[in-house]
């Protein structure tokens, strides 16, 4: 297998990890309602990264095949947000979510996911829309 082969296959990989993650989480918010606003954010990560051709992320080649990225601490985080209970559960399921996009946008930022201007994985926004879906559901009006 050439270097661009396995840089090719790295690259499969690695949106396939972040597809299956997204996908994971999407079956939460649906079945457990822990996102209220989930769905739509969660279905516009997968059609961005589904439409980014895989040609376009690049990966450094001599660490091709070293590199695993470490998806499954993902299902810490969505076990917290989904066994969060009481009062504070709101606050839990917030905090996850944006440690969460925290979590994907260190690992796209570490395998030069963004340094392509077509790559186009939008974290700011969809923080923004977690924390107005939080002002709203938590403090009702915005402030308690």
């Amino acid at each position: 297998m050439s270097s661009q082969a396995s840089v090719g296959a790295l690259q499969r990989a690695l949106e396939a990890q972040v597809l299956q993650s997204l996908e994971v989480l999407r079956e939460i918010a649906k079945e457990f309602r822990a996102f209220n606003l989930g769905l739509e954010t969660i279905n516009d990560w997968v059609a961005e990264i589904k439409e980014v051709d895989e040609t376009l992320i690049p990966v450094a080649s001599s660490t091709a095949v070293q590199v695993l990225v470490p998806f499954e601490k993902l299902n810490f985080i969505l076990a917290k947000c989904i066994t969060a209970s009481g009062p504070m559960r709101d606050f839990i399921v917030r905090d996850q979510a944006l440690e969460l996009l925290k979590y994907i946008q260190t690992y796209a930022e570490e395998y030069h996911l963004f340094k392509n201007p077509r790559v186009h994985l939008d974290i700011d926004n969809a923080k923004a829309k977690i924390m107005r879906w939080a002002n709203d559901v938590v403090l009702p009006g915005g402030r308690a």
